[in-house]
């Protein structure tokens, strides 16, 4: 259970009518007065957007809007929703085992929340944590303390401040759903999956830091939606030597638009008579370099989010070969950091604090598998580690999804091979061995011993 510091803690807040983590909490009278929170330059303009040099309005909804970030995006956070995760508990030899009968293990195992399971939780947690912040509420169970449910909150409801003894605690006000909240919940009631820091509390709004590319890439789908609204049709000017009416100059508007624009009549030929001249004065798409731009921009959203361009099909420098490494890094570097933010935020936030002491109990994602490689480089990998006693068959055939064969829980080695501190005894016992006769020899030896006998 909890140490007596933190359930004293627990009853302060209880008395001072917040339970469970979810209800209002006493603030000095300097934090009333302030109604929004400490990161103040980055809060409004996150659920209103920033507008880029190039008048776009950048947030969350047209930064999905933009295919590279609404792939990066994707990949990212449905990679690591569909991880394998556990909660596992350290021995007093060393070993880690997994628990699969504690309770944290069981009730992650079914819906977090009643509207959503541990994937749909963990991919929004993470898409929200891509832009900057993901967060959720935790709510207790009342006797146990236990989380009993967990509930994504949207990060552009969130504000994060101290009260006046230091302690910081998140501001939740708005409409999510029929559920309308406004709350001040302390940290520790509260899941918070921070992007990049510079504070190690707030996590920078990726549309803030990267507003200019995000807008450059939202301007560039204007452009192109814009000309195709337009039925493909490149605007111009017409050149008439003589004076045209207006009635004249609408009805010959009307008859050019109908009679060479849009997708049926692409390639039509344009015929001109009376000394009339068309002058275009608009570039197409290729003109006006977009297509090369969109290009540029996915290149720029890979590095935003640290993901290999061939994952946001961006495969004019992809061979097989740097393909393969370029996965690697994938889990390495991108992947592997947010599996150690999301591991340590939940361990820390969802167990006892006994069992937080000396990983009693913690849980960890196992992204292991994202780093085999191929059926091929798998084999080996695992022949190897069977065939040199580090894993046990059925420790092997566990990762491959294999139920236990009898017999599969020793460990195997080579008989060539042999521990180093037993080399010396080996060397002894083989100089102190009869020597080995040549074939035949004990033959002879058998005979001339039985003819001297019958003399």
């Amino acid at each position: 259970m909890y140490g007596v510091l933190t359930i004293i803690q627990r009853l302060k807040r209880f008395w001072s009518g917040e339970s469970a983590g979810i209800a209002a909490k006493q603030l000095d009278s300097s934090a009333e007065k302030r109604s929004v929170p400490s990161n103040t330059s980055e809060y409004w303009p996150s659920i209103f957007g920033y507008t880029g040099l190039s008048g776009a309005t950048v947030n969350t909804d047209t930064i999905l809007g933009i295919p590279p970030a609404f792939s990066a995006i994707r990949h990212i956070s449905e990679s690591i929703a569909s991880f394998e995760w556990g909660v596992f508990q350290q021995q007093p030899d060393g070993d880690v085992i997994q628990d699969y009968t504690h309770d944290i293990a069981i009730y992650l195992s079914g819906r977090v929340a009643p509207n959503y399971t541990y994937f749909d939780f963990m991919q929004a947690l993470m898409a929200n944590a891509l832009l900057g912040g993901g967060y959720a509420l935790i709510t207790r169970d009342q006797q146990t303390m236990r989380p009993v449910r967990l509930d994504l909150i949207p990060r552009e409801l969130v504000g994060i401040q101290y009260d006046q003894n230091g302690e910081l605690y998140y501001m939740i006000s708005g409409a999510i759903g029929n559920t309308s909240y406004h709350i001040n919940a302390y940290q520790s009631d509260v899941i918070h999956i921070k992007g990049i820091t510079m504070d190690g509390v707030n996590g920078k709004h990726v549309e803030l830091i990267h507003r200019e590319t995000f807008s450059g890439g939202i301007s560039a789908q204007d452009y192109m939606s814009a000309t195709f609204g337009n039925k493909a049709f490149i605007g111009g000017i017409i050149e008439y030597p003589n004076q045209v009416s207006a009635t004249d100059r609408k009805k010959m508007e009307e008859n050019l638009t109908a009679s060479y624009s849009g997708a049926k009549n692409a390639g039509g030929l344009m015929v001109l008579d009376a000394g009339n001249k068309f002058v275009k004065t608009q570039m197409s798409p290729v003109e006006a370099g977009v297509i090369d731009f969109t290009k540029l921009n996915a290149l720029q959203v890979s590095q935003i989010f640290k993901i290999p361009p061939h994952k946001l099909a961006q495969l004019d420098r992809s061979t097989f070969s740097n393909i393969e490494q370029q996965a690697f890094e994938y889990v390495h570097d991108c992947l592997k950091p947010w599996c150690v933010k999301i591991q340590q935020e939940f361990s820390s936030k969802l167990f006892y604090e006994r069992e937080k002491k000396a990983r009693k109990r913690f849980f960890q994602i196992d992204y292991s598998s994202a780093m085999m490689g191929d059926m091929e480089a798998q084999s080996k990998f695992f022949s190897s580690m069977v065939s040199g006693g580090i894993m046990t068959p059925n420790e092997a055939r566990k990762r491959l999804k294999l139920n236990k064969v009898k017999g599969g829980d020793d460990l195997f080695i080579g008989q060539n091979m042999a521990p180093m501190n037993t080399l010396s005894d080996l060397l002894t016992a083989k100089s102190q061995a009869p020597a080995k006769q040549p074939a035949g020899q004990n033959k002879t030896d058998n005979v001339n011993q039985a003819a001297a006998t019958q003399v």
